[in-house]
């Protein structure tokens, strides 16, 4: 109830015809349009398969409070119509999209395959997003040992770019020890979060998305493209 009384002070009394809640991690939107009788939109950008009573939870919420289910893939709309088959006139799938990107300047490019020791005939491989156990930067690096060993004449070198959530820099710490008791010093980079993404894809030759678990949509991908 706190949180409904403070979404009613931001409102301030102002006129609101729909809410739009634009993940499924917040449930205040949905509970705030029930309970005032407003329109909701919910724009559903995950797919929680594990655990599954969670995800069966929450889409039961959703399927509660939403007048629209925005689905942002048809693997996401297969997902809550999985659960819910009860839910299809109401969804809708809508896919992200990109602003048009600018190119990179030359001198930013080099400089993302100057910090990684990659010379003109290196083949760049990256993953880029944040450090979790779910976007597999831990099965990139095994990946990379194999590599190594099965074919030591490829030049390649691998980057792994993104920050990690407070908390989690254990996870890190534990990425990096693996890549030094493989042997990849030299060859694994580990670069922090950047803002503008257009130098290191321009700056790399692969991008790999070894999540361990659905991606809805993977943006990432998308910005690599």
């Amino acid at each position: 109830s706190r949180g409904l009384r403070a979404l009613d002070a931001i409102v301030a009394g102002r006129t609101v015809i729909a809410v739009h809640s634009n993940t499924l991690a917040v449930l205040l939107g949905g509970l705030w349009a029930r309970t005032r009788h407003v329109h909701h939109v919910w724009h559903l950008h995950e797919i929680l398969t594990s655990p599954k009573w969670v995800g069966i939870g929450l889409l039961a919420i959703v399927r509660m409070t939403a007048d629209i289910v925005i689905c942002n893939s048809r693997k996401t709309q297969e997902w809550v119509l999985g659960a819910f088959p009860s839910m299809e006139p109401r969804s809708r799938v809508v896919f992200n999209g990109l602003p048009d990107q600018e190119p990179a300047h030359e001198i930013t490019i080099k400089a993302f395959r100057s910090s990684l020791n990659a010379q003109a005939d290196h083949v760049v491989v990256t993953l880029l997003g944040r450090i979790s156990r779910i976007k597999g930067q831990a099965i990139l690096i095994e990946a990379a040992a194999l590599l190594k060993l099965r074919q030591p004449s490829l030049r390649l070198k691998f980057a792994i770019v993104g920050g990690c959530a407070p908390g989690q820099e254990a996870l890190l710490d534990r990425l990096v020890q693996r890549v030094q008791t493989l042997g990849l010093g030299d060859d694994v980079r580990f670069l922090p979060f950047v803002s503008d993404v257009s130098a290191v894809w321009q700056g790399s030759d692969i991008a790999v998305v070894p999540s361990v678990e659905p991606e809805s949509f993977g943006m990432v991908a998308i910005e690599a493209m």
